[in-house]
């Protein structure tokens, strides 16, 4: 019974773990992709080059 409740218990923490990680992941602010570069515009707007 111990064994079962100690392994419920450390699933658990995991999970959470998981859980809270994600979150500051994403409380980073950083952009979801990196672009390496633009192709086929002639010139970048002005909002996106600040954003690059």
């Amino acid at each position: 019974v111990n064994i079962a409740m100690f392994g419920l218990i450390l699933g658990w923490i995991g999970i959470m773990g998981e859980y809270i990680g994600r979150i500051m992941d994403e409380s980073r602010g950083r952009p979801l992709y990196i672009i390496e570069s633009i192709l086929n515009y002639k010139e970048i707007p002005e909002e996106y080059g600040k954003n690059i």
